[in-house]
């Protein structure tokens, strides 16, 4: 298959919780053809892609000519930050793949749900994939 492009799939994470927003990005896969625990192990590695931290774009401290430079001009901003601990994308591949099992989310595939780690999913433009997080409702 040298030379043909890799098929792309269209991936979008819902909540139950109304004012959560919709996240939605499209990739490439490896095949078009994968198993449901293959598919959340891509996606989740795509979403900690997507959401890693960007590099600091200036240095974590400021000088006392910088800070009475910002001064001047009436604003002193703060040094980026630096998250302490980035999460391992392997262990959110196992949260996520327990989730799943445990039924905190769901997969749907078109209009089919995907019970099953090892139930084969179809990547298709007519069926598209959905990641649905449940949320339980307060008081019952």
């Amino acid at each position: 298959m040298a030379g043909q492009p890799m098929p792309t799939a269209q991936i979008e994470l819902q909540s139950t919780i109304a004012s959560t927003p919709r996240h939605s990005w499209t990739f490439d896969w490896p095949s078009i053809e994968l198993t449901a625990r293959e598919l959340i192990r891509q996606a989740t590695l795509e979403r900690c892609r997507q959401y890693a931290p960007a590099q600091p774009q200036h240095d974590a401290t400021l000088s006392q000519e910088a800070i009475a430079a910002l001064a001047e001009q009436g604003r002193i901003a703060l040094p980026a930050r630096e998250l302490t601990s980035v999460p391992d994308p392997e262990e959110e591949v196992q949260f996520a793949l327990a989730a799943f099992t445990g039924r905190r989310f769901l997969l749907l595939a078109g209009q089919r749900q995907i019970r099953e780690l090892d139930e084969v999913v179809t990547l298709s433009p007519l069926a598209p994939l959905v990641f649905i997080r449940l949320i339980p409702l307060q008081g019952g």
